[in-house]
């Protein structure tokens, strides 16, 4: 069962069609709030319904880098990265801590497995550096994770979503924290290397 995560950007047909950030100063966005209870009665409902089987609490996309481009535009995130580190690194923060508290709830609830995950990969390389994402997101997500198995007591299982090539970054995955790899396209990235890691 996937838990989802409230969208804020405006959609339509499920293609984000206005990103907030590309306008709006972010000082002056409010994000939703991770701690109203109401956003959790669903997610509440499905967990007890499901408790006898393992329940994932998860989001429908994007732990960090998918939700900073739906927000500020991926033209302008990617250039962010590149030449505005200030204003990415604030971002990257504030929906790390987003996260974080996101993910206590869902575990407060007793789900067994924590989805996260990011689409880096494309087919034969990475939408971004090795080198960007160990500055970036490597460092946040091992965060987030530590955070999530202390407030789990290290009972939940990290799983952790990629489309594409990401086989640069496999070991530091692994060394973050992560049980669970999905998908492994054989296309794209090598099913033995993978299991071998």
């Amino acid at each position: 069962m996937f838990l989802k995560f409230p969208k804020y950007p405006k959609y339509s047909n499920k293609q984000i069609v206005y990103h907030l950030l590309s306008e709006i100063d972010l000082d002056s966005y409010e994000f939703p709030d991770p701690d109203d209870p109401s956003r959790y009665v669903e997610a509440e409902k499905a967990v007890k319904k499901y408790r006898d089987k393992y329940v994932v609490g998860a989001h429908s996309w994007g732990s960090l880098f998918e939700q900073a481009w739906a927000l500020r535009g991926f033209n302008l995130f990617i250039m962010d990265l590149y030449g505005n580190p200030k204003f990415a690194n604030k971002l990257l923060d504030r929906l790390l801590d987003y996260r974080i508290r996101e993910a206590k709830y869902f575990i407060d609830m007793g789900v067994d497995i924590v989805q996260l995950g990011d689409d880096f990969g494309m087919q034969t390389t990475m939408i971004v550096s090795q080198a960007i994402w160990r500055k970036y997101f490597k460092p946040r997500m091992r965060m987030l994770i530590h955070e999530i198995k202390k407030h789990s007591k290290n009972s939940v299982y990290i799983f952790y979503h990629s489309d594409g090539y990401i086989e640069p970054i496999v070991d530091d995955l692994i060394e973050i924290g992560v049980q669970i790899l999905n998908p492994i396209q054989p296309e794209c990235i090598n099913p033995a290397y993978v299991k071998k890691k």
